[in-house]
């Protein structure tokens, strides 16, 4: 999502980090998500930044956040950090206390691998969402074309297919798990009336009990 320009702001106060972000996108939830399950949500400012598809004036905006997307990640020395995933790396990696670290993401080989194609998967499901949300919002209603709609539902309903296909087993909630949730509590807001849990029992049940942890239930 492009980032109003009103919403930058100098870097102040104690937090090491401001994490700009719109509270109903499940980008920005997976990284609050993240930063809870981290322990150092009392360390990200979060600044509450409107989310639009087209690209707002301002050269403000543009010099410190070039793509105009959110979320995105500012630390104290002024370094930004781009990109959904990328913010929530920089969390792991550069904020975190390394147990903590290690708890969300492996530090090589295969199971690192896994936990990012997981994450990946979630965020596919997070931009087809977002499609689909602003083709409704944005898009005159003479110039909508159905099977695009049709298509951007295809792509998420698949996304939940393979989620159901590798439920999380109990115990777990890694960062590919943390995203997971950020989609589903984004489905949960935005399309429920599409019937998202149906024929999905697996990740239906998964989700009601991980919606109990408490970082999950700071975003919804």
């Amino acid at each position: 999502m492009a980032i109003n320009s009103d919403a930058l702001a100098v870097m102040t106060g104690d937090a090491p980090v401001k994490l700009y972000a719109s509270p109903p996108s499940p980008f920005a939830r997976k990284a609050r998500i993240v930063a809870a399950e981290l322990g150092v949500l009392d360390q990200v400012e979060i600044v509450n930044t409107e989310g639009v598809p087209f690209d707002p004036p301002g050269i403000g905006a543009r010099a410190a956040n070039p793509l105009r997307k959110i979320p995105f990640l500012q630390h104290v020395d002024g370094r930004l950090v781009h990109d959904s995933l990328v913010v929530c790396l920089s969390l792991i990696e550069e904020v975190a206390a390394p147990e903590a670290a290690a708890r969300l993401l492996p530090p090589a080989g295969a199971a690192r691998i896994d936990v990012l194609t997981r994450e990946a998967l979630s965020r596919g499901i997070g931009d087809a969402a977002i499609s689909l949300l602003y083709e409704g919002r944005y898009r005159p209603e003479d110039k909508m074309w159905p099977d695009w709609v049709e298509a951007q539902w295809g792509k998420i309903s698949g996304g939940l297919d393979a989620m159901e296909a590798v439920v999380p087993p109990d115990g777990r909630f890694d960062l590919g798990d943390c995203a997971w949730a950020s989609a589903l509590s984004h489905m949960d807001m935005r399309f429920e009336d599409r019937g998202w849990r149906d024929g999905r029992p697996g990740l239906s049940a998964w989700w009601e009990a991980v919606k109990q942890r408490p970082s999950v239930q700071a975003v919804l």
